[in-house]
Parts: C-alpha cells; structure tokens; sequence
C-alpha cells in the first residue's frame, strides 16, 4: 500500500515531467512553421514543384527562375525602401515638396514588382509539359494565398 507522501511524489513527478514535455514542444517548435488556424505551412518552392510534378530537369530551372526572380523582387523592395526612408526624411524639412513625386516612385516601383510576379508565373507556366499545365492553371488559382501567407509571416517575424 503506498502511502500518501509517495503518492504525492509521484504526482508531482508526472505533472514535471508533463510541463518539461510541453516546453519542450514550445522551444523545439518553429513558429514560422505553422499558420494562423494552426496548419502546418509548407515551403511554396517545395508545393509547386509537387504539385506541377516536375521532373530533375524541370525543377533545376525551375529553382534558377525562383532564385532570379527574388533577386529582382529584393532589389525593387529596396528601393521601394530607399524612396520610404526619403518621405520620412522630409517629414522634418516643411519646404519640401516633392513627396507626390517620390509616392509616384513607389508605385511605379510596386509596379514593376507585380509585372516581375506575372512574368515570373509565365516563365514557370513555360516550363510545364503539356500534362502539366492543367495543374499549373489548378494551383494558379491558389497563388494569391499561398504567397500573401508567406508575405504576411515575413512581416510578423521583423
């Protein structure tokens, strides 16, 4: 018969063993690893290439487009910030009049960034067998979630 002390120990033993499993969880989980409703987020790079079902060959060009592709998208977002970082400064100078032209910057800036985006979709679309173009049109519809989720978690974690 055990008595009420081992009880208790042994009670307080499991709840510690139970709340170091949890941390555990919490630290060795990435946040960016799930989405808003808790699903599990999935690398686009890795979805498209699955869900096109490409071969070697496909995903090798495919990966060179992707990689070009956020280089310009970097280097537009770059200047979009360089425009941003001369509005705030103007914020300080009252003369200055000029913040309708460099508003002006940014959306052709953006712009040209969502020209990059259709032309980049374009030349994955190109990339596709003919089998495959169908499931290109399929997830196509599915772009706007699935690269707004990914903009908008780069953001949560600045």
């Amino acid at each position: 018969m055990m008595t009420t002390n081992r009880k208790l120990t042994i009670g307080i033993i499991g709840l510690l063993a139970v709340n170091l499993l949890i941390l555990a969880f919490f630290f060795t989980r990435h946040r960016g690893d799930f989405n808003r409703g808790g699903e599990p987020r999935h690398n686009p790079r890795e979805m498209v290439v699955k869900k096109l079902d490409l071969n070697s060959e496909q995903e090798a060009s495919f990966n060179a487009l992707v990689d070009i592709h956020k280089k310009e998208i970097r280097d537009n977002d770059s200047l979009i910030w360089e425009v941003k970082i001369k509005i705030f400064d103007a914020l300080s100078d009252d003369k200055v009049t000029n913040v309708d032209s460099l508003a002006s910057q940014i959306g052709d800036l953006q712009e040209s960034i969502e020209i990059a985006h259709y032309n980049h979709f374009m030349k994955v679309k190109a990339l596709c067998r003919e089998d495959q173009v169908e499931n290109f049109n399929e997830l196509s519809k599915d772009f706007s979630k699935i690269f707004s989720a990914r903009r908008r978690s780069r953001k949560d974690k600045k």
